[in-house]
């Protein structure tokens, strides 16, 4: 990678460094400020045009993959990206005027702009040819795992790990409800369970009723029912009498 980056860019200063130079007697333009309008404007297409072909070049970063057109009818993402760029490049310098300094160009004009572009194709292949000097600087070599950005499993293997992810947390998610459902159901056992203990004594509140349970009482052995009614009958009969007593002694 180390050498197209590298390659690339020192081509594309020497060509542009050529047109700002020697352009007008290469384009055959005048030396007038409309020629040199002009000369600037297809400097800028140039360059424009030379990233758009080395973006072909960066589809395969591997020494020894030649072919960068290879399945690029299905890449769908790249083609638009590359419509998108060439159709705002030429608003720009249709349209761009004052804006982006820029004059229209004709249509050789523009075919030889392209054609310079389309010189990134041929040098990014000789510079894929070029023998590997990584060692010579200390760098790793283009066909270490690391250049080459190879996985350190495969492809299947972190699928079924992902699975394995998803069972596990599905697992967890369900776990975590039966526990609360075990839980809302022991509370309700432990009430039925201080109610049955206490009685339906009007006079307490549920959070006297609690605290009068012995300590710990968690699952409380089974107890027999206590009459409700037939308790406080026996309270009040009581009472009753007292008041009675003490009024015929008065």
């Amino acid at each position: 990678m180390w050498r197209m980056i590298l390659g690339q860019a020192f081509f594309q200063v020497v060509i542009n460094l050529l047109l700002l130079n020697h352009g007008l007697e290469i384009f055959h333009l005048p030396v007038t400020k409309h020629g040199v309008a002009v000369l600037r404007t297809m400097v800028f297409n140039s360059f424009v045009f030379l990233q758009v072909f080395n973006q072909i070049n960066c589809r395969r970063i591997q020494p020894n993959e030649f072919n960068v057109f290879a399945n690029i009818h299905n890449d769908t993402g790249f083609l638009l990206v590359q419509v998108f760029i060439v159709a705002s490049q030429y608003l720009i310098i249709t349209y761009g005027g004052i804006a982006f300094s820029t004059v229209p160009l004709n249509g050789v004009q523009w075919v030889g702009t392209l054609f310079i572009g389309m010189l990134s194709l041929p040098v990014g292949l000789a510079i894929r040819m070029l023998p590997d000097l990584s060692a010579c600087f200390g760098l790793e070599s283009a066909n270490s795992p690391a250049q080459q950005h190879l996985p350190e499993v495969s492809t299947a293997r972190m699928r079924i790990e992902a699975s394995v992810k998803d069972v596990q947390r599905a697992v967890k998610f369900f776990g975590a409800i039966r526990n609360a459902q075990q839980t809302s159901q022991a509370r309700k056992v432990d009430d039925d369970l201080s109610n049955n203990f206490l009685g339906e004594d009007p006079c307490l509140s549920p959070t006297t009723r609690a605290s009068t349970l012995p300590s710990g009482l968690t699952t409380a052995a089974p107890t027999v029912p206590v009459s409700t009614s037939s308790s406080w009958t026996k309270v009040k009969a009581a009472v009753n009498n007292s008041n009675n007593n003490s009024n015929n002694k008065d």
